[in-house]
This record gives structure tokens, sequence and C-alpha cells, in this order.
């Protein structure tokens, strides 16, 4: 069982991120981008590994995308109060998306 890298076609990536089209915010995007940094860490066990910062806090993304919205929305609900939970949610659910896409 690899734990390695999503290997999709350009079409798949389209489709996957077009889900996201009309229900979330850029604005709370460029502050994910800002606030929760990533890195990938290759290992000869473990090739191409996506990790996000999270509260000082390393966390894997793959395999982790439902733990990883709820621990996020927590770290940032209180930075955009007037937002709907769902368009929030919706926007880190991309931003996921997009860690392990690209």
């Amino acid at each position: 069982m690899s734990m390695g890298r999503l290997i999709i076609t350009e079409q798949e990536k389209k489709d996957i991120l077009d889900k996201y089209r009309d229900d979330t915010d850029p604005k709370i995007l460029t502050y994910l981008r800002r606030h929760c940094p990533v890195s990938e860490i290759s290992h000869e066990f473990f090739k191409g590994m996506h990790y996000v910062l999270i509260d000082d806090k390393t966390h894997i993304v793959e395999r982790n995308k439902k733990y990883l919205v709820g621990k996020i929305y927590n770290f940032i609900s209180d930075d955009f109060p007037d937002y709907d939970e769902k368009i929030v949610r919706r926007t880190i659910k991309k931003f996921l998306d997009l860690i392990v896409t690209n």
C-alpha cells in the first residue's frame, strides 16, 4: 500500500476543483495559504507526503481531510465570524484538495 503522491490526470484534477466553483471564498483561500504553510517531504518509504502546519503542529494531509477540515475551521473561525460556516468549510476542503492535486 503506497502512501505517496496521488497520481491523477489533468481532467481528473479539473473535475475535483470544479466542484468548488460556486461556494468558496478567495479571501479565505488566500488567508489559508498565508497562515497554514504546506511542505512536502520525500523519504525512501514515503515519497511526496504533504504536511500542513496548523496552530504550530504539523499534520499529514493525505487521508486526513475530514479531520483537518475541522481542525483548520476551529483555528480560523474567529477570524471570519461573518462568513457562513458552509462557505468556510468548503474553502478549507478546496485548499486541501489543491495541496493533494498539485
